[in-house]
């Protein structure tokens, strides 16, 4: 089996899904995303990459405090998954999504 044979959409799709009802379910998550709302905001793209953009940051490196979980550890540790997804989810900790070398800053220019 290679890659082009497995299929992510459905269960990243159910991950999505959980993880937006997570935060919805929690006050103080709901109440903390909204607050950090204005973080996306100087982005130079569409309304819904803006969204996809902020979510994703919220989900897997937003710490309330320096030390804190993240929300997908605070998912992966409270929410309501079978063995099988927190094994999934637990996985997605391990990865490198991007990282980037910012050679020189200049104000008034997009990224």
């Amino acid at each position: 089996m290679n890659n082009s044979d497995l299929d992510y959409e459905l269960p990243m799709r159910e991950f999505y899904t959980a993880m937006h009802d997570f935060i919805a379910d929690r006050p103080a998550l709901r109440k903390e995303y909204e607050a950090n709302r204005g973080v996306a905001e100087f982005l130079d793209m569409d309304e819904e990459t803006k969204f996809s953009t902020l979510t994703d940051w919220f989900m897997f490196d937003y710490q309330k405090k320096k030390g804190a979980p993240t929300v997908l550890e605070q998912f992966i540790e409270t929410g309501p998954l079978t063995d099988e997804q927190r094994a999934l989810y637990r996985g997605f900790l391990e990865q490198v999504y991007s990282l980037f070398e910012v050679k020189a800053l200049r104000l008034g220019k997009q990224i």
